[in-house]
């Protein structure tokens, strides 16, 4: 029996502009009336979760940017973590020496250095707006706590390039995703989605069968590992599906399996 789903919001749950698909509310919400939990695990912050909960009209447990940060359902924070003050200053110089376009998030709040990028297409998929602070490196300085770094680009090709560099240079300290066909996350080592699923499941006493995870990108690949109930978009990469149990067009066609 299924007791948790857990879903990754853009590409997956949510469309480009945000939109969220009538069908799959009504699924979840009739998975919920029948006592599953419903969970959210995505790049985002933890505050635009809770706006997607609030348009769904569900609650539940959140697991934001990519793992740095893991709530309860009754909203205890399960676990956070950063980087280090040293890590991210060598992460943020690197990456502005290449021109990288980026975006500073702490858990609930994200930065640019650069005016423009404020009205660019990728802020306007963000639930709330992003603060311009022209002095960075001074702001970290000073305990600006960073828990992710995003470089956007049209050019999928060209983030990958700069992934390859992260791994390259700074193996040690981080992990880099493909987000999104426009977004490289770059994370403290170690975090994922994955971790903090296990997380929740380790607090709730849940069993790999017991859990259906559902996404469509390579930061979604920790959490197929944790279940045999792995759902993948059909828009997906090919490397990406080769990790999913299953393909579905629609998080309502994952959560009708259910019930069959």
């Amino acid at each position: 029996m299924i007791k948790l789903i857990v879903s990754d919001l853009d590409g997956t749950l949510l469309s480009y502009h945000k939109g969220l698909l009538e069908r799959d509310k009504e699924a979840i919400l009739h998975a919920v009336g029948k006592g599953t939990e419903f969970s959210v695990a995505s790049g985002r912050m933890d505050v635009e979760i809770k706006e997607v909960m609030g348009m769904i009209g569900a609650t539940g447990h959140r697991i934001s940017q990519n793992g740095s940060f893991v709530y309860s359902k009754d909203e205890e924070r399960i676990y956070g973590h950063v980087f280090s003050k040293n890590d991210v200053l060598d992460l943020y110089q690197f990456l502005i020496s290449t021109d990288a376009p980026l975006t500073i998030f702490s858990e609930n709040q994200g930065f640019v250095n650069d005016a423009s990028r404020i009205k660019s297409v990728y802020m306007s998929r963000l639930f709330f707006p992003i603060e311009l602070d022209t002095n960075l490196i001074n702001s970290i300085q000073k305990g600006l706590e960073v828990s992710k770094i995003s470089v956007n680009s049209h050019q999928t090709e060209w983030l990958k390039q700069i992934q390859a560099k992260i791994e390259g240079q700074f193996s040690s300290i981080a992990d880099s995703f493909i987000s999104d066909p426009e977004c490289l996350d770059i994370m403290p080592k170690a975090i994922n989605k994955g971790k903090g699923v296990k997380a929740i499941m380790d607090a709730y006493h849940l069993q790999p069968e017991e859990i259906m995870c559902i996404g469509d990108s390579y930061n979604d690949i920790s959490m197929f590992q944790l279940t045999p109930h792995s759902y993948v978009m059909s828009q997906a990469d090919e490397e990406v599906k080769g990790y999913a149990a299953h393909e579905v067009n629609y998080v309502y066609e994952a959560l009708e399996a259910l019930h069959k």
